[in-house]
């Protein structure tokens, strides 16, 4: 919301396509000038998500990294868990 506010004089808070289109629902633009920032919007994510994948080198989409062990919730492995604890 808050770029909507900085920015929204300027470029018309255009910056995702929910926005164009909750600018359409309050009847601000019209059918076809929410269809081309639609296009624009939709082209331009594209092109960055190409422009990061050639530039990064990898495969598309998150890659985090192997799962940490998570800590047992009781101190060591001697010690059994509680009885009233029905997760452990």
């Amino acid at each position: 919301m808050a770029l909507v506010y900085m920015g929204g004089h300027i470029s018309g808070a255009h910056y995702n396509p929910a926005v164009s289109f909750g600018l359409f629902l309050r009847r601000k633009i019209g059918a076809t000038d929410l269809v081309e920032y639609w296009i624009a919007q939709l082209t331009g994510a594209a092109l960055a998500f190409t422009f990061a994948y050639l530039v990064s080198g990898h495969t598309p989409g998150i890659h985090p990294g192997p799962m940490p062990a998570l800590p047992r919730p009781w101190p060591s492995k001697s010690h059994s868990p509680p009885r009233w604890c029905s997760w452990c």
